[in-house]
């Protein structure tokens, strides 16, 4: 398996190197660039796609982790749920005609939901520090 995945990763990089000296070499450059895109949608679908099989492989193996998993996933949600009530989205007639509300609500949820992810982060870095040094 790891062989193959070597071989894949010489070809695209090959592949990768003819399109950027096409590129550079080109008069028109739109089509050239337009197939790089793709390429790199490509390979970032597989990319991706690879890391959750692989990540879902790994917790699905050990049930502890799962667990874990489980809760961390139910944390967030409720995270995101309570970001989400606390956005009212009137945001939008300050920006009349270019987002819904329930756009502007989307956006304000992203925002909350960011700033509760950062408290919470800072208040652990803070609570695990304050406890090393006392301990």
């Amino acid at each position: 398996m790891q062989k193959i995945l070597k071989i894949a990763v010489i070809a695209l990089c090959v592949i990768g190197l003819i399109l950027f000296v096409v590129l550079l070499t080109s008069d028109d450059q739109s089509g050239i660039i337009d197939i790089m895109m793709n390429l790199v949608y490509v390979l970032l679908a597989i990319t991706a796609l690879v890391a959750l099989a692989f990540t879902i492989v790994n917790i699905a193996g050990d049930g502890k982790k799962l667990v874990k998993t489980g809760i961390s996933i139910g944390v967030f949600a409720v995270v995101a749920l309570v970001s989400y009530g606390i956005a009212d989205g009137s945001d939008n007639t300050i920006y009349t005609g270019e987002i819904s509300e329930g756009g502007s609500q989307a956006v304000g949820m992203g925002l909350y939901l960011f700033y509760f992810l950062a408290a919470i982060a800072v208040a652990l870095m803070l609570f695990f520090g304050v406890k090393k040094v006392f301990k």
